[in-house]
């Protein structure tokens, strides 16, 4: 069996990788993936932005629970196959907004991140399905 810390380390990779992506699903929804640490704990931050508003979701990464199988069922838990997603190229706006964000990642609770992610983010709304 693997160790931890390699599955650890793998799948963070992974998760540094996909953050430098901004995606768009069929629905034409953003999702955007950032991984951050609290007290030497890892988690990740899921950004949803689509023409209802934004959603922000703090999962905890625990590389326990899966084993070896640890990067392959969080692929398949942030992207599914019934939800097609793409990369998009990160537009300028969008990074800088990411950059702001990223400060405020001090905090695994929810009910806190959440509120300040939208707070970044308010200035994004859809246009015909495309955000400006």
């Amino acid at each position: 069996m693997e160790n931890i810390e390699k599955i650890t380390k793998e799948t963070l990779a992974y998760f540094e990788k996909t953050s430098k992506h901004l995606f768009i699903t069929e629905g034409k929804s953003l999702y955007k993936i950032l991984p951050f640490q609290v007290d030497g704990k890892n988690y990740i931050v899921i950004i949803t932005i689509n023409k209802n508003g934004v959603t922000a979701r703090v999962q905890t990464l625990n590389f326990e629970y899966f084993g070896p199988s640890t990067l392959h069922n969080m692929k398949a838990y942030l992207f599914p196959v019934y939800d097609k997603r793409m990369s998009i190229p990160n537009f300028k706006k969008m990074r800088e907004l990411t950059a702001l964000i990223e400060k405020e990642l001090t905090t695994a609770d929810q009910k806190v991140l959440e509120p300040k992610i939208k707070e970044i983010l308010q200035g994004l709304e859809f246009v015909d399905n495309k955000v400006a």
